[in-house]
């Protein structure tokens, strides 16, 4: 298949910038499934190393492998697929973010 240049760099000129990571608008953040019906979070996007998640009250927080770890973004990467649990896990872990946006 071709890809003209042009076509190349469309995706480029398309990123955002949030929470200190470059993010395509081609892939917004999943809304949460909530099946609880009680999570504070709205939506999240899981990244190679680590997850950004999205509260209901608009910010967005980033946690990645260097804060709080592996452990941590891989269990909250965990709940949030499964639609269940995720704002439960940060507030009793007390789960540091690495970055934090408010758009």
């Amino acid at each position: 298949m071709f890809f003209s240049p042009a076509r190349q760099i469309l995706p480029l000129a398309n990123a955002l910038h949030c929470c200190g990571r470059t993010t395509q608008k081609e892939f917004p953040m999943q809304p949460y499934r909530n099946l609880a019906g009680n999570s504070g979070v709205s939506a999240f996007e899981i990244l190679s190393d680590g997850i950004r998640v999205r509260f209901a009250n608009g910010t967005t927080y980033l946690y990645d492998y260097e804060t709080p770890g592996r452990a941590h973004v891989e269990a909250m990467k965990r709940h949030a697929r499964a639609g269940r649990g995720l704002s439960s896990y940060i507030s009793q872990s007390h789960v540091p973010y690495a970055d934090k946006s408010d758009r």
